[in-house]
């Protein structure tokens, strides 16, 4: 993921018009998360559950001697539980924590234009409109691009 990042940066550099989109799952929405705010992208693997968590928390686990909160998505968001230990994370950091998003997949980095992004339609269920500064329509898709210091902080006032 490193190297991916570094050539992000430069490219965004080049054209601030443009920003890199990390298209991901949850349930049957697709979501995007911008790369520049991506640290991490892991495959599936054990989560410690952490007793009296709230039920947006799935565990905690350890990313290189760091403790990183996971939040269960799909739970968050309203949809049927999943397997945990099947999912992949999406890692970010916001004020020197690392946070972990679980996904129910990982799609492609897409470069999208700043002007092609629409927003977000108000018959979304309130915590999508929420998380969500903007949406783009791809050829059957609506994707719903995540501003990822509103959720974690939208999570910590739950």
């Amino acid at each position: 993921m490193q190297a991916t990042s570094t050539a992000v940066v430069q490219h965004l550099a080049e054209d601030a018009d443009v920003q890199q989109i990390l298209t991901t799952t949850v349930g049957d929405q697709v979501f995007g998360i911008q790369v520049l705010s991506i640290q991490d992208i892991l495959q599936p693997r054990n989560v410690a559950h952490v007793p009296k968590a709230p039920a947006d928390i799935a565990g905690l686990i350890n990313l290189r001697g760091r403790i990183v909160t996971v939040i269960d998505l799909r739970h968050w968001l309203g949809f049927d539980p999943a397997e945990v230990q099947q999912q992949m994370h999406i890692v970010v950091e916001h004020d020197n924590e690392l946070y972990s998003f679980l996904v129910d997949s990982v799609g492609d980095v897409i470069a999208v234009d700043r002007a092609a992004v629409e927003g977000v339609p108000p018959n979304l269920p309130e915590q999508w409109r929420t998380i969500s500064k903007n949406v783009l329509r791809e050829e059957k898709d609506l994707v719903l691009i995540v501003d990822v210091s509103v959720l974690i902080a939208a999570l910590a006032n739950n």
